[in-house]
């Protein structure tokens, strides 16, 4: 007899199915834990960006860019999620919290890599 463990008539097919089934709904997926679906847009060629979560960008202000905004591409906005850009997430978190939506512009970056 294993000592610690039980296991109700539907669960009794593996020793650790009770436990899984019970940490799966505790805490989700690995990957879905704080991520929320973003909208990625760009402002012509000035080089200006925004994420919303308003798919259509209706909340995105119109003055910043005349010639509107262009929808890019959706993606998983979290802490720990690949972000389709080269830029932070929490930034983009903050300002979809405050405002619905986060603007920025993209600047000269230095090159991140070594010389050798």
């Amino acid at each position: 007899m294993l000592v610690g463990w039980w296991c109700l008539p539907s669960f009794c097919r593996h020793p650790f199915a009770k436990v899984t089934t019970m940490l799966a709904s505790l805490y989700g997926p690995a990957g879905d834990i704080d991520a929320t679906e973003a909208h990625l847009f760009e402002c012509g060629c000035e080089q200006l960006f925004a994420v919303s979560h308003d798919q259509s960008g209706k909340n995105l202000p119109p003055n910043l860019c005349p010639e509107g905004w262009q929808f890019k591409l959706s993606f998983a906005l979290g802490v720990r999620e690949a972000m389709p850009i080269a830029i932070a997430p929490e930034p983009i978190l903050r300002g979809l919290l405050n405002l619905g939506y986060y603007i920025w512009r993209e600047g000269r970056r230095s090159p991140s890599g070594t010389a050798q």
